[in-house]
């Protein structure tokens, strides 16, 4: 069972996400700031996009990593570009190997810190949730996260003039 599930999980994001994936929102009071991401219509569009003859622009997420395109997103609170991003991340890591991720955010603190607020915390958040045969070893340091099973990895970095610079 486990292993059909992790095979549908790797198939299907949109499974992945509303089955497995927790979000922690701090709009919300009590208990209430803690459950499910189960995912709106716009949502899943904006993860599964792809363009055809009638809608040329529709590109997805997914489709955009797959096409090595940069993506830009009209973004504001409570839409939940971040999750989906970071989602996005930790579903590759999880189930694709050799993929590397690179957070960047204007400081150190907002990739990687105690708050709820940071990027990390966000990945740390999702992974924790998730169940230990499923996700598989997961190691975290600070600015990188290395996923054992796939050899795949997440790192962070604040926004300089040598961000992303090997």
């Amino acid at each position: 069972v486990r292993r059909t599930i992790r095979h549908m999980c790797r198939q299907d994001i949109l499974f992945f996400i509303n089955l497995f994936v927790w979000q922690f929102d701090p709009t919300q009071k009590g208990d209430g700031r803690v459950g499910p991401f189960i995912s709106w219509p716009f949502q899943d569009r904006a993860m599964l996009d792809r363009p055809d003859k009638e809608h040329p622009d529709r590109k997805g997420l997914i489709w955009c990593y797959e096409h090595d395109c940069s993506v830009a997103v009209e973004k504001s609170r409570e839409m939940g570009w971040t999750w989906l991003v970071l989602i996005l991340e930790v579903w590759m890591c999880t189930f694709h190997p050799h993929v590397q991720w690179n957070n960047i955010s204007k400081s150190a603190d907002a990739v990687d810190s105690k708050t709820k607020n940071s990027l990390f915390t966000k990945i740390k958040y999702i992974n924790e949730h998730l169940p230990h045969w499923l996700r598989g070893p997961v190691t975290e340091t600070k600015f990188y996260i290395e996923y054992g099973r796939t050899s795949s990895e997440v790192a962070g970095e604040s926004s300089t003039a040598r961000a992303t610079v090997g």
